[in-house]
């Protein structure tokens, strides 16, 4: 594939390298909930480096050819290091962030905490994330990304079909896609980000339901539950269903019908996505203490 794209670009762009000496980058896209993983983390970085040290040739790609690539220790170390594999020119993000990418660098007066619903073929892919705008030393400003709690479970479209073929219900189906939503933003909102104004009265969770599955009427109903689910357990206005926006600069040869498909292939296309702050290195935030009345009692010894 990165072979294909580079003499894409190269047939049908030309002008784009008159004068210039390309320099190719690939950045992939994992679920959230597995970033933290480096047992999944290393295996992406790794196989993204072999990939394109692979595509910079003309000979054949085999099977051999794939296992030398893959045993080479410059490929290796970039397995084992963020940074090494940044330099042979691979970087691993979370999916989420790279769907993000557009409405962050869009919409600069909105960090927050945010739930976002990515309805797959095969997954639901749910998490909730603190989206955050820091100013850099040099005047440029940084998206940042901290991620609170994120579930990924066999549970999208075509796994619905899967589902009542082995004999299961919808109702069991559908039970199981509520009890992932419910588990990542319960557990945001009690051990991750109790304080953030979406949990108050007056206020409401700022959703983006995206993926190829976005459109299904089933997964459109189930997360329909979260909002009087959350008016009556937290208090506050229920969820607000946000749509993520077109790219002015994307340029396509016929008209966009759904961008939820494709957002996170576009996303992946910015050369500074931001940071990414991973679960494991964002610290749970403690709810205020509890005060008992014993504290302030007055007994007749204190008299």
């Amino acid at each position: 594939m990165i072979r294909y794209v580079r003499g894409w670009l190269q047939v049908n762009r030309p002008s784009l390298f008159r004068e210039r000496k390309p320099i190719w980058f690939v950045n992939l896209g994992m679920p959230a909930a597995s970033y933290d993983e480096l047992n999944l983390a290393k295996p992406y970085r790794r196989v993204g480096t072999a990939a394109l040290q692979l595509a910079k040739g003309a000979s054949p790609i085999t099977v051999e050819a794939t296992r030398l690539f893959l045993n080479n220790p410059s490929v290796e170390r970039a397995g084992e290091s963020r940074r090494a594999a940044e330099e042979t020119g691979v970087a691993v993000f979370p999916e989420a962030a790279a769907e993000m990418t557009g409405f962050a660098k869009s919409t600069r007066n909105a960090p927050g905490l945010y739930l976002l619903v990515d309805v797959g073929a095969m997954t639901l892919d749910v998490c909730m994330f603190r989206l955050t705008h820091r100013n850099n030393p040099d005047g440029t400003a940084s998206d940042h990304y901290l991620f609170m709690a994120a579930q990924i479970r066999p549970l999208g479209v075509d796994s619905f079909h899967w589902f009542l073929a082995d004999g299961k219900s919808e109702p069991e189906f559908v039970d199981q896609c509520e009890g992932t939503l419910r588990t990542v933003v319960w557990y945001t909102k009690k051990k991750r980000d109790p304080h953030a104004e979406c949990w108050k009265p007056g206020n409401d969770v700022p959703v983006f339901l995206t993926g190829g599955g976005s459109a299904n009427r089933l997964h459109q109903d189930i997360l329909g539950f979260l909002g009087p689910w959350l008016r009556h357990d937290a208090g506050n206005d229920g969820i607000r269903l946000l749509k993520l926006p077109v790219p002015t600069a994307i340029n396509l040869p016929e008209p966009l019908q759904d961008f939820s498909r494709m957002a996170v292939a576009w996303g992946l296309t910015y050369p500074d996505i931001g940071e990414i702050h991973p679960k494991c290195s964002v610290p749970d935030i403690p709810s205020p203490p509890v005060r008992h009345d014993t504290d302030v009692f007055i007994s007749k010894d204190h008299v």
